[in-house]
């Protein structure tokens, strides 16, 4: 290789290593401004969160003292002396991986904690995440210049936070996938942004070249001219005439290489806002010859998992990939386009992914060029994935089938808490539709202005706590009251105000009364409706205690029906259970009331008596029971005889204590 050849690589080395200096510390100033800004929201996003203090402060001054201490350095610098360029260059590049280094490792630091899940720590995190990528993305237009800057950037700034995403969920395989595939992205995007740069520079540094190549050829040519004069004073015009020619050759060559250089600036820039705007939109392009059936594909890969050579024959490789159930859809839509019948080719349909999966996907296309005889021969269109829409659509009609047909009522209502909207059910428990509630406030019936209180209340509490549940009365339509309970729950935009109020409402009737029922049933006796043993003990333990504090006497009743059982067993227990009733009836009309006697067993009876009197009066009670019992009782053309066995205890005569009491009458029955 000659010498002038080698300096002249030299040169242009070191002309590609002074533009990527300038380069990469134009863009260091602008990221040292982006990353300032990104410790101070952070520091702000994690103020109110469970992280420590003293960590989060600790990590922003570390940081920004050093982006200050950064800047400082860059302004010493003077790139356009004879500076040493590829060292400036690894010191922008060192400083650059330093801030992503440590950008990434606060977002590791900062949430380190396992404990129970914080609504403020989790939009601190998304806030975080969201600073990280956007500064990912911009460092892809700030460093592109240098391949290993970039990359090792995004690396040292995201990889903290994969990693620590990777450790926290490692059973969730689409987790790592999306995180491959957004490390993938971005690099694929730092090499394709890079070889663009560099294109650039080449390009820059040529035209440059160029210019001093015309510059030099210039001054050789006036130089020559000049000796010419001096030499040969009789070519004075020919040298003029040659002069003239070389002046507008120069103008034209200038003219020239500006109209290239716009042109090329021109190309490159549409180029980059028809790619950039491809991958933002999610969008394909697809570019098909109908009569070779080849086509050209673009941002496929991302979208299908396919590489762009896997098509080679566009209708062939849809109906291989195509759901069977949407392939005639296609067809049909293709062929309307090419009969005329449509303006442009438009269908949805299913197309399975290279993993497997099926995508949704939405193709628009027209025909761009006909042969002679009508025929398409060209057709340009585009393929977007919808599969996101389809699913958001998937989940509306879903959430609106739950709404609809929820076991509870729901009703939303807006910040002044006025009715917006209402699910069947609701109407059923209130008796109020849809219509007639809404625009009006849950405070404007005459109901709720009696319950002023309460509702002040709910109001407190979802002010507070975005959240009130709790068992209230309430009035249907017709005027019946009923009991209900309410849950209602705030529902916030993203900058934490409340927009909504969702509300639940559960009628509570068939539940009370279910429980009174059971209530009932734990206490008193089905057949006869008495109170039951556990009743009967409750009530004579209270007997005794007013007796001790009164000194008065108690008395306790065992009462057995005879001949019962004989009865029972032959003519069958309807006729036995309706003898029961019949009996206890006959018991209650003696005795002091039917809140004293209990029916404590199969055919026995216990009668409390409170504050009695003496014997005498006792032995009165017993022998008009008696004679009850011994009338015969009619039922169903049957007369039955019974007769009863009374047995009597006495406080605190012959006991001081309920079961004491119970069994001695017990055995004086029998």
């Amino acid at each position: 290789m000659s010498t002038s050849s080698q300096q002249h690589m030299d040169h242009s080395r070191h002309a590609v290593m002074r533009a990527q200096c300038r380069h990469l510390s134009a863009g260091l100033r602008g990221m040292s401004m982006l990353e300032a800004a990104t410790v101070l929201v952070t520091l702000a996003a994690y103020w109110a969160t469970p992280v420590s203090l003293l960590l989060l402060l600790g990590w922003a001054a570390l940081t920004l003292t050093f982006i200050a201490a950064r800047i400082l350095w860059l302004q010493s610098w003077d790139l356009e002396d004879d500076t040493d360029h590829r060292q400036l260059r690894r010191y922008i590049s060192l400083f650059v991986l330093i801030s992503g280094l440590l950008l990434g490792l606060g977002g590791l630091l900062l949430n380190l904690q396992s404990a129970t899940p914080d609504e403020s720590l989790f939009y601190a995190q998304l806030t975080l995440g969201c600073l990280g990528i956007g500064l990912g993305i911009v460092a892809l237009a700030a460093y592109s210049s240098h391949l290993f800057t970039v990359v090792s950037y995004q690396a040292l700034l995201l990889t903290p936070a994969f990693t620590q995403l990777l450790l926290t969920q490692p059973d969730n395989p689409a987790l790592a996938t999306t995180l491959l595939a957004i490390a993938g992205f971005l690099f694929l995007t730092a090499r394709y942004i890079n070889s663009t740069s560099h294109r650039a520079l080449d390009l820059q540094i040529s035209n440059t070249a160029l210019i001093d190549y015309l510059d030099r050829a210039r001054a050789n040519a006036e130089a020559l001219n000049e000796k010419l004069a001096e030499e040969i004073c009789e070519r004075k015009e020919a040298r003029r005439r040659l002069q003239e020619a070389n002046d507008r050759l120069e103008s034209m060559v200038s003219e020239r290489t500006r109209a290239l250089e716009v042109a090329n600036r021109e190309l490159t820039a549409t180029g980059e806002r028809l790619e950039l705007a491809l991958e933002a939109s999610n969008i394909g392009l697809w570019d098909w010859n109908l009569n070779t059936g080849s086509n050209y594909h673009t941002n496929f890969d991302r979208l299908l998992g396919y590489e762009n050579e896997y098509f080679g024959n566009f209708f062939g490789d849809l109906k291989q990939l195509v759901h069977p159930d949407d392939f005639p859809t296609i067809r049909r839509g293709m062929v309307a386009h090419f009969k005329g019948e449509t303006d442009r080719y438009h269908a949805i349909y299913r197309l399975r992914h290279k993993q497997g999966h099926w995508c949704w996907l939405e193709d628009d296309g027209r025909v761009v060029e006909w042969d002679d005889n009508g025929r398409a021969i060209r057709m340009i269109g585009t393929r977007r994935d919808i599969t996101s829409q389809r699913e958001a659509q998937e989940q509306q009609r879903l959430a609106a089938t739950v709404f609809e047909n929820a076991p509870e009522g729901i009703f939303i209502l807006d910040r002044q808490f006025r009715f917006l909207a209402a699910n069947a059910r609701f109407e059923q428990i209130t008796g109020y539709r849809e219509e007639e509630m809404n625009g009006k406030s849950i405070a404007d019936s005459e109901h709720a202005r009696r319950h002023s209180n309460l509702y002040h209340t709910i109001r407190v509490g979802l002010r507070r706590n975005g959240f009130w549940e709790g068992e209230i009365t309430g009035r249907r339509r017709n005027g019946e009251i009923f009991p209900e309970w309410v849950q209602i729950s705030s529902v916030l935009d993203e900058r934490q105000r409340v927009i909504r109020y969702v509300g639940m409402i559960s009628d509570l009737t068939s539940r009370k009364e279910a429980e009174e029922r059971v209530r009932f049933l734990s206490n008193y006796d089905r057949l006869t409706g008495l109170p039951n043993r556990t009743l009967f003990r409750e009530r004579l333990h209270k007997a005794l205690t007013l007796g001790r504090l009164n000194r008065s006497r108690v008395a306790l009743l065992m009462i057995d029906l005879d001949r019962f059982k004989p009865i029972n067993e032959s003519l069958g227990h309807e006729i036995g259970d309706r003898l029961l009733k019949l009996a206890a009836d006959r018991i209650s009309h003696c005795g002091p009331g039917e809140e004293s006697l209990a029916r404590v067993g199969g055919d026995e009876f216990a009668l409390v008596l409170d504050n009695c009197g003496g014997e005498p009066q006792i032995g009165a009670l017993c022998q008009k029971i008696i004679n009850a019992m011994k009338k015969p009782f009619l039922i169903d053309s049957h007369e039955l005889l019974l007769g009863a066995s009374i047995g009597i205890s006495l406080f605190p005569s012959t006991a001081m204590d309920a079961q004491p009491m119970i069994n001695q009458a017990d055995m004086a029955v029998h």
